[in-house]
């Protein structure tokens, strides 16, 4: 296969395309046969927030402790725990924090390859998190996730067109001020990786090199966040500035076809126009899916023109991951930004008090959608859903805090889903580490594994 870096501007222009980027409400989709189904919690396993890694040998002394620069005015913190968290010490930490799980696919032997972001959710606060790639694996029978190797992600061969963290350095480890990966999808001969301050499709090989970069492309242009590297601010405010894609809106799912031949990007927030967001003609936001071959020769870009829509359920929500099943169906996750169980909700949300939740979680599904009879162009149909905030738990497995025979997952960022065999999926939540605390108030959140039974989702067609 022959990768092409990036070239900017030189991106193809479909044909077709040209006039589609000027309306910024589209028609509804077909009336969606999406129906509630029942999911029943078979497992659970949990990876402690307070998991950490040594980085590497040859890491500079920057990348010894992680959340230096995460105090409220960005300013260097030497003293471990010095930064309060929840109201307690938090950062920085030792060594490289083991969270921030945004993706999940099945390794060998029964692991999983999981990509964390870019550390603590911005560029100014993650310049000491190193990005990665790790091989885990649940266990069901003790509830521990075990840790089996780690692929920390470099640039050596400086295909990044703009500086990097640790530009004089030999290695060039990426960091959290460099990258954000939110989606993966595992290749024999690398990794295929979703980012989004770009946002960009990064190619990794097995050591963790860049050896491919590719600008989104929508419409046959470009679109950028207001975190992409080109970005800059006026000499005076002007009203101007204008971007593309929302920040933390870029690439959260990928998957590919079952060939391996095509990979599909999904992303988290619609593409604005003309200072608007893109709508379906009845107000919910529509989402674009992107097709890239990874056959394409070196002059065509990789990015075929076609795409699907998305569409989210409510103003706000937002995809957390894609997994392709066959050659029409997927799985999405979608998510309000709410977290905590519901019924510790605080009684006014403008008052927060540290024993409850303002934003308690509401919207938490795992979709079953189809492309099947849907047009280029046309939004995928949804065809049912569970609720991860009702998910039968017959066992009461250890953990469980939705009251006897009932489990629920109410955590912001819900990121990972991948299928385990005809009748169950894994799904995972990304902690946000160490600002999230779905589970108890003022507490950091674990990152939690569980493996559910939902034959009949699986089984629509």
């Amino acid at each position: 296969m022959r990768l092409r870096p990036f070239r900017r501007f030189r991106l193809p222009h479909p044909a077709t395309a040209a006039l589609t980027a000027l309306a910024l409400t589209f028609a509804a989709p077909a009336p969606a046969q999406d129906r509630a189904l029942p999911a029943r919690l078979d497992g659970i396993a949990v990876l402690p927030a307070g998991s950490a890694l040594k980085p590497p040998a040859d890491a500079p002394p920057l990348l010894l402790s992680t959340g230096k620069f995460a105090s409220d005015d960005g300013r260097r913190v030497e003293a471990l725990g010095a930064i309060p968290v929840h109201g307690m010490p938090g950062l920085p930490v030792l060594g490289q924090p083991l969270q921030g799980i945004s993706g999940l696919r099945h390794g060998p032997q029964g692991s999983y390859w999981a990509i964390t972001d870019n550390g603590l959710g911005a560029r100014t606060n993650s310049v000491d998190a190193m990005p990665a790639i790790h091989r885990l694996r649940p266990d069901w029978s003790d509830g521990a996730v075990r840790h089996l190797e780690t692929i920390w992600l470099s640039d050596p061969d400086r295909l990044m067109p703009w500086p990097i963290t640790l530009e004089g350095t030999d290695r060039r480890y990426l960091t959290g001020a460099d990258i954000d990966p939110e989606s993966l999808v595992a290749a024999g001969d690398g990794f295929w990786v979703g980012e989004e301050f770009g946002p960009w499709l990064l190619r990794f090989d097995t050591k963790g090199r860049l050896i491919g970069l590719w600008e989104a492309v929508v419409d046959g242009r470009p679109v950028r966040s207001p975190d992409h590297p080109s970005m800059r601010l006026p000499a005076k405010p002007d009203g101007k500035i204008s971007f593309d894609i929302a920040r933390s809106r870029g690439f959260e799912g990928m998957t590919a076809s079952a060939d391996g031949r095509y990979l599909y990007a999904l992303l988290e927030g619609p593409v604005w126009r003309e200072g608007k967001p893109e709508t379906f003609a009845d107000g919910k936001p529509r989402l674009r899916w992107l097709e890239f071959d990874v056959a394409a020769d070196s002059g065509s870009g990789g990015w075929t023109g076609r795409s699907w829509t998305y569409t989210l359920e409510r103003d706000g929500n937002a995809i957390g991951e894609v997994t392709w099943l066959d050659q029409d169906r997927a799985l999405v996750l979608e998510r309000d930004e709410g977290e905590g169980d519901a019924a510790r909700a605080c009684p006014d949300a403008n008052t927060p008090r540290p024993d409850c939740y303002p934003r308690p979680a509401r919207f938490k599904r795992l979709y079953m959608v189809t492309r099947a009879g849907v047009k280029d162009g046309g939004a995928l149909r949804k065809l049912g859903h569970v609720d991860l905030l009702a998910i039968q738990d017959p066992e009461v497995h250890s953990g469980s805090v939705g009251g006897e025979g009932r489990f629920n997952f109410p955590f912001a960022t819900i990121e990972s889903v991948e299928r385990v065999g005809d009748s169950q999926v894994l799904i995972a939540n990304d902690n946000n580490f160490p600002y999230s605390a779905g589970r108890t108030p003022g507490t950091a959140e674990d990152t939690e594994f569980i493996l559910l039974s939902v034959p009949e989702l699986l089984a629509l067609k």
